[in-house]
């Protein structure tokens, strides 16, 4: 499969494709260890805890039976807490508004690397410090994503080596038949240290994903 390009006017350094993938069935990484949260022990926790705050607030080691209650009112601030716990309640046991789809799947995060530079796919585009060629090959995006519709977000990144003076970015992309297409740009101030760049690049990945 012919490798897709990229073309950055700017001379860059480390390029890499950073996948945000839709995976089902699959935990997403750092969480296949966390257990299952039992949600009506938490209420039942924090109800407790509430009822021992009303219970120090009228001055009492336990709940009184119902002949010793006192006449009158209660004081403000149990009604206050005794009320708001009373619609947290009622708001947790109300059914749960549905998710988005993609909510149901799992998320990780892969990368890409570009086509070594070595490799004669760059032959034919003149070398030059004011542009740098990178090639993917699409071979290995369709096997990290084997579905345009799993792919959630595609990033180009970039490391930027030090310099003295601001510089401009523009982003290209290549088609078959040689043309490009201007995707973006940045304009960078000048920086003592070396620092990482990010393009949003979802559109054209899932382009190459979808062509056959």
């Amino acid at each position: 499969m012919p490798p897709s390009g990229l073309r950055l006017l700017l001379p860059l350094v480390l390029p890499l494709l950073w996948l945000l993938l839709l995976a089902p069935g699959r935990p997403a990484a750092g969480l296949s260890t966390c257990k299952t949260i039992d949600m009506e022990l938490v209420k039942r926790k924090r109800i407790e805890a509430i009822r021992g705050q009303i219970l120090s607030k009228l001055r009492l080691a336990s709940p009184p039976s119902q002949g010793d209650v006192p006449p009158g009112p209660l004081p403000e601030a149990v009604l206050a807490l005794y009320n708001s716990t009373r619609d947290r309640v009622a708001g947790e046991s109300a059914e749960p508004e549905p998710e988005p789809e993609a909510d149901y799947y799992a998320k990780e995060v892969t990368r890409v690397l570009m086509v070594d530079p070595g490799n004669k796919i760059y032959k034919d585009y003149k070398e030059s410090r004011h542009s740098v060629y990178m090639f993917f090959n699409s071979t290995e995006l369709r096997e990290a994503v084997p579905e345009p519709w799993l792919l959630s977000r595609a990033e180009l990144r970039l490391q930027r080596l030090k310099q003295q003076q601001e510089q401009h970015v523009e982003l290209y992309q290549r088609y078959s038949n040689d043309s490009w297409r201007y995707l973006s740009n940045r304009l960078l101030a000048p920086s003592n240290t070396a620092e990482w760049l990010s393009f949003d690049v979802t559109g054209v990945v899932r382009q190459w994903l979808s062509q056959g």
